[in-house]
């Protein structure tokens, strides 16, 4: 294990902006990701630009205004020689999995892979292949199967086992948390924000689930239509919403504080915020 200090890269993007075919889906996103600051929740409804600003802050997609910068380098186009360092510094992960990765794959030859890119890079997780599964939840059997003999859970757990393998300084999770139920959700993503703090990383958090951002996260930024439309901590810009889609998420929560009280009789049927999401989709 190394405990050796080391400098890590701070990711900054400036009036980030992206067209396709004509239509803007994202516009004026400005923000930093430093070494060591806490992490930053990212909300929004559907089409709100999310995935947009995650493709565009790990370089897997090209910005049509602004810029994005990781260390010195352009993300989506980095000079050949530190292609290697910035693919073990900056780590994301989708829904499912990581993106980059051929799903066809034997789990064991991913994490391998990732460990060996880890050596090549001087980068060490602090932790073995049992201990990186532990942060997850996961047994170590994981390594013996493939994809599509796992459930969604499970990839999506391996999937960022295999992004903090590298020990990353910017670590971005789109959605992490959609094939977890609540508990192993709170647990895991506890655990992974966690380590990466101590390692000094820095964590961006995409999500749905207000209960996950409000608790791993204390600086939010709700996208809608492509644009930023409020910034801070999550009680924050929903006390005082500068937005009817914050306005809408106030009044959700409201009524879900008063059916939780001790003695309340919420009507029968599903939770008023699934209801909700489901009519409106504020926050697919």
């Amino acid at each position: 294990m190394s405990n050796q200090p080391r400098d890590r890269w701070t990711l900054q993007a400036e009036d980030l902006g992206r067209d396709y075919e004509g239509e803007t889906v994202l516009d004026g996103i400005s923000l930093t990701l430093a070494p060591g600051q806490p992490p930053i929740g990212v909300i929004g409804p559907s089409g709100s630009g999310k995935t947009t600003l995650v493709n565009l802050l790990m370089g897997w997609d090209r910005q049509s205004r602004g810029w994005v910068e990781f260390g010195s380098e352009n993300p989506y186009r980095p000079r050949r020689a530190a292609k290697k360092l910035l693919k073990a510094a900056l780590r994301g992960v989708h829904e499912e999995a990581d993106p980059t990765v051929d799903q066809r794959l034997p789990n064991r030859k991913v994490l391998v892979a990732a460990r060996r890119l880890a050596t090549r890079t001087g980068r060490d997780s602090g932790l073995d292949d049992a201990g990186l599964l532990g942060i997850v939840g996961l047994a170590p059997e994981t390594l013996l199967r493939i994809p599509r003999e796992t459930s969604l859970g499970e990839r999506q757990r391996f999937a960022i086992a295999v992004a903090i393998a590298t020990d990353p300084d910017v670590l971005i999770l789109d959605e992490p948390s959609t094939a977890l139920d609540p508990p192993t959700a709170a647990e895991v993503l506890g655990a992974v924000v966690a380590h990466s703090r101590t390692r000094g990383a820095a964590v961006l958090i995409v999500s749905h689930n207000l209960t996950l951002i409000d608790a791993l996260t204390s600086d939010v930024i709700a996208l809608y239509e492509g644009q930023q439309v409020a910034r801070g901590t999550l009680d924050r810009i929903l006390d005082h919403p500068a937005h009817e889609y914050l306005a809408d998420l106030a009044a959700i929560r409201a009524a879900e504080a008063t059916t939780s009280r001790p003695g309340a009789h919420p009507q029968a049927g599903p939770p008023a915020s699934s209801a909700f999401f489901s009519r409106r989709d504020l926050t697919g």
